[in-house]
């Protein structure tokens, strides 16, 4: 290679990292696992969801709800940890023990959103805060 298209193709590898190369958005968040669920769960377990990548922990605590179909607990019911690297999790640790024989219901709105302030796409159809992405 001459030393006159080594110096061109240093130019353009320069420049094109100067511009910066278009990159397509991260897909929207989506949870990926959560526990627990079933039977005889111990009145103090706390609740765990695994997203897909970082979420924006006030986000998180404000679209989630826990419900019996009568009461319903706000964030404030919980002591929160998100985690700050992957796994990326959140931790909502009850306050006081769950009512005993009670089905609960626990629910994040799909105004929950990543750093990036993408919402939740639950139903990963690519577009995040639909009524159908809440978890």
């Amino acid at each position: 290679m001459s030393s006159r298209l080594l110096t061109l193709a240093l130019i353009l590898l320069a420049a094109s990292s100067a511009i910066g190369v278009a990159r397509a958005p991260p897909a929207p968040p989506w949870a990926m696992n959560w526990s627990p669920t079933g039977v005889e769960v111990p009145l103090d377990a706390p609740i765990v969801i695994t997203w897909s990548q970082q979420m924006n922990a006030s986000s998180v605590e404000a679209a989630f709800l826990l419900t019996d179909g009568a009461t319903v607990w706000n964030r404030s019911a919980f002591q929160w940890v998100h985690a700050t690297s992957a796994p990326w999790t959140s931790r909502a640790s009850p306050r006081s023990p769950y009512p005993r024989l009670t089905v609960l219901t626990a629910t994040v709105n799909a105004s929950a959103t990543d750093g990036s302030g993408q919402r939740l796409d639950q139903n990963r159809n690519g577009t995040g805060g639909e009524p159908t992405d809440r978890l």
